[in-house]
């Protein structure tokens, strides 16, 4: 095994809990993460019922885990100080379209139409100005890293170093290895109520919120009133 390998899956890793405005880019980070940090890189993903989980924000089990996800759907986390956290975000107005496909996707969460869309978004919009207000637009600290998904996707290997660094006090990033990984990461596409998995396709651009199907400039101006109110 290459040294440097040896020395990164060795190389002790903080933990570190996660908070993520949906349809943020949160796995494709964990995926970014877990591929270049091996098998040190432990994460929990809190939602699925069926793992192991204590079930806590932050976790109660800071020395097995490396990453947590959380939403912090109800907006009543706590926020720990001396826990360091990383929060990602997205331009509203595509991660709602996202977001749509899959609401419609899961079965009587509500029917594909445009009136559908308009209050469902209009829930979310509610919801995130709120979430901006408490994670993003708080004031700043040490101990708080702010991932926008626009810079996931086009500042991507600049990003990652980042998010490694946080996770790790190692100074030394295997530039190499990680090109690689984001050259051939999985990926997934939501399109038409149905998730797409894509295979080593590394990093590709989201879909413009315009194209979408439900999308009016009525639509627009009502959001953008809710989310600047």
């Amino acid at each position: 095994m290459d040294n440097s390998i040896a020395r990164l899956n060795s190389s002790p890793l903080r933990y570190v809990a996660g908070i993520s405005w949906p349809r943020s880019g949160h796995h494709l980070l964990v995926r970014l993460m877990s591929d270049y940090f091996g098998v040190t890189f432990k994460y929990c993903e809190f939602y699925t019922k069926s793992l192991d989980c204590c079930r806590q924000f932050p976790c109660s089990r800071p020395t097995s885990i490396t990453f947590s996800k959380n939403h912090d759907f109800n907006l009543d986390i706590n926020r720990d100080a001396n826990v360091p956290c990383l929060v990602q975000y997205r331009n509203f107005y595509n991660s709602v379209v996202s977001e749509f496909e899959l609401h419609v996707r899961v079965s009587g969460q509500g029917s594909d139409t445009k009136e559908e869309f308009h209050k469902h978004s209009i829930a979310k919009a509610k919801q995130f100005k709120l979430f901006k207000e408490k994670w993003i637009d708080a004031e700043s600290s040490d101990n708080i890293l702010l991932v926008p998904y626009e810079d996931l996707i086009s500042s991507t290997e600049e990003t990652a170093v980042r998010c490694i660094r946080y996770f790790s006090p190692d100074p030394e990033i295997d530039l190499d290895k990680l090109r690689l990984i984001i050259s051939t990461v999985d990926g997934e596409k939501v399109e038409k109520s149905k998730i797409l998995k894509l295979s080593n396709v590394g990093i590709h651009p989201s879909r413009d919120y315009r194209q979408f199907r439900f999308y009016d400039e009525s639509w627009f101006a009502e959001i953008t009133e809710i989310l600047t109110a």
